[in-house]
């Protein structure tokens, strides 16, 4: 996220366990695959990830500011290597700018002004 750099944002990690009233919660999912080839068994223990493998996968990232919820951003990639995949770096980055950056979903939200107090 740090490396998409959206201005006016600063990213750190929260503390282990603590839950940041302002934070940006990420969720990654693998897709099923449907390639219409035939699939080999192979131990449980063996990830298709290590097999080098290009497979679907959606990641959402929903801001929450002071502790409610703003607004989500998700995308579908493909991604070949695991946690250090470039494919999967680059989908961080971008979602991160979708988000964040200075067109993304966060700054489209219209500012809603205060009601006047009634007398």
């Amino acid at each position: 996220m740090a490396e998409a750099k959206p201005p006016g944002w600063r990213f750190e990690p929260a503390a282990a366990g603590a839950r940041a009233p302002d934070r940006v919660k990420w969720r990654f999912k693998l897709n099923p695959y449907a390639g219409g080839e035939v699939r080999t068994f192979v131990p449980p223990q063996m990830d298709d990830m290590a097999f080098g493998v290009h497979r679907p996968f959606t990641v959402e990232a929903r801001l929450y500011l002071n502790g409610e919820y703003q607004t989500r951003v998700k995308k579908m990639e493909i991604i070949q290597g695991g946690p250090d995949d470039p494919d999967l770096a680059a989908a961080v980055a971008s979602l991160t700018r979708n988000l964040l950056g200075p067109s993304g979903a966060y700054r489209s939200i219209p500012a809603v002004s205060p009601r006047p107090a009634v007398e």
